[in-house]
C-alpha cells in the first residue's frame, strides 16, 4: 500500500509540474528575447534627479514603540519588505505632529532602502489613510508620468545593472549606505514611455511567475507530507494490530 501511495504521489507531482510547464512553455525564451530588445533600445540615459523627486524620510529620535498611538501609519526599514507595498500591509500607527504632507506616501511612489544588505526598491501600490515614511528610507516620486513610468522606475532600480551602480556608490565598512546625493546622480536608461510600460508588464509577469512557482512548491510539499504521514500511520497501525 505504501508503494502504491508513493507511486501516486510521484504521478501527481509530475502532472502538476507538466501543467505548470505547459502554461509557461515559452516563458523563458519570451523573457530572454524581450530583455534583448529592451536593452537594445535603452540608448537614452538620465540621472534620477532629472526625472524624479528624491526625499529622505523622517528621522525619529526613538523607536515607534515609544511613540503614542494615533492614526498615521509609518513605513520604516523594518516594514520595508517585499517588492510591493499594498494597503493591507501591517504598519505601526502613531500620533504624528510633524510635516505629514511632505512625508506622505501616495500610490505610484517608490521607496528605496539605502542602507543594509538589501538596496531593493519597493513600489507603493496603494496606501490606506495618512501614511508617512521614516529615515533612512528614500522616497522617489516621478516628475512626469508621461516621461517616466513609476512601475518601470521600480523595475530599473532593482535591475542587476543599476544595482551594481548603486552598490559602487555605497560607503562604510560595517554597514554600507548610499547617500541621497549619490542616488540623485545615478543614471538610468529612459526608453520611450511605451517601451517602459511593456517592461513594467513583463516585470509583473515575472513576479506572477515567481508567485506561482512558490505556490506550486508549497502545495507539492504539503501534499507529499500528507501522503507520507498517512502511509506512516497505516504502517504503525498494522504492526500493532
Amino acid at each position: 500500500m505504501l508503494r502504491s501511495e508513493l507511486t501516486r504521489l510521484t504521478l501527481v507531482i509530475k502532472w502538476m509540474v507538466s501543467k505548470f510547464q505547459m502554461q509557461y512553455a515559452n516563458y523563458d525564451i519570451f523573457i530572454s528575447e524581450a530583455n534583448h530588445i529592451i536593452y537594445s533600445m535603452m540608448n537614452v540615459k538620465m540621472v534620477l534627479s532629472q526625472v524624479a523627486e528624491l526625499s529622505s524620510g523622517h528621522a525619529f529620535r526613538s523607536s515607534f514603540a515609544d511613540e503614542p498611538a494615533g492614526d498615521v501609519r509609518v513605513v520604516a526599514m523594518a516594514q520595508s519588505v517585499g517588492e510591493v507595498l499594498a494597503a493591507d500591509a501591517v504598519l505601526p500607527h502613531i500620533a504624528f505632529s510633524g510635516p505629514t504632507s511632505r512625508l506622505a506616501l501616495v500610490a505610484g511612489d517608490v521607496l528605496f532602502r539605502p542602507r543594509g544588505v538589501s538596496t531593493q526598491a519597493i513600489y507603493v501600490e496603494s496606501v490606506q489613510g495618512p501614511c508617512i515614511f521614516a529615515a533612512p528610507l528614500v522616497r522617489m516620486r516621478v516628475n512626469d508620468p508621461q516621461q517616466l513610468d513609476s512601475w518601470y522606475l521600480h523595475w530599473v532600480l532593482n535591475s542587476p545593472h543599476i544595482q551594481r551602480d548603486i552598490s559602487a556608490q555605497a560607503r562604510g565598512s560595517m554597514i554600507r549606505m548610499v547617500s541621497l546625493q549619490s542616488l540623485r546622480d545615478i543614471a538610468i536608461p529612459v526608453p520611450p514611455i511605451e517601451v517602459q510600460r511593456t517592461i513594467a508588464e513583463l516585470a509583473r509577469l515575472q513576479r506572477h511567475e515567481r508567485a506561482l512557482t512558490a505556490k506550486l512548491a508549497q502545495e507539492t510539499q504539503n501534499y507529499a507530507e500528507q501522503v507520507l504521514w498517512a502511509a506512516a500511520q497505516r504502517t504503525v497501525s498494522r504492526r500493532h494490530a
